[in-house]
């Protein structure tokens, strides 16, 4: 939530969350919890599974696949390790 805090002060106009993607549940909790619109939070995991370490770049190949990513928009990605690792943060796609 930290990052998601730090773009709202910043002004950044988040266009798409994505999240690792371990399951849709946890996907889906924290996008209620932070209340954000399930339009700009994608979920695969549904479809594909826990596909680890390259959920957050599957994800962003399906969007931009779809063409839902247009030069310009920010972007926030947050992920998750082994262990007590986390991180995130906020991209521009070109």
């Amino acid at each position: 939530t930290e990052i998601y805090t730090l773009s709202l002060h910043d002004a950044l106009p988040i266009c798409h969350f994505v999240f690792h993607q371990g399951n849709p549940r946890l996907v889906e909790a924290i996008r209620d919890e932070l209340e954000l619109d399930p339009a700009r939070v994608p979920i695969v995991a549904g479809h594909y599974g826990n596909t680890a370490a390259s959920s957050i770049p599957l994800t962003l190949a399906i969007l931009d696949r779809e063409r839902r990513l247009t030069r310009g928009q920010h972007i926030l990605l947050a992920g998750i390790g082994g262990g007590m690792t986390a991180g995130a943060a906020v991209v521009t796609w070109h």
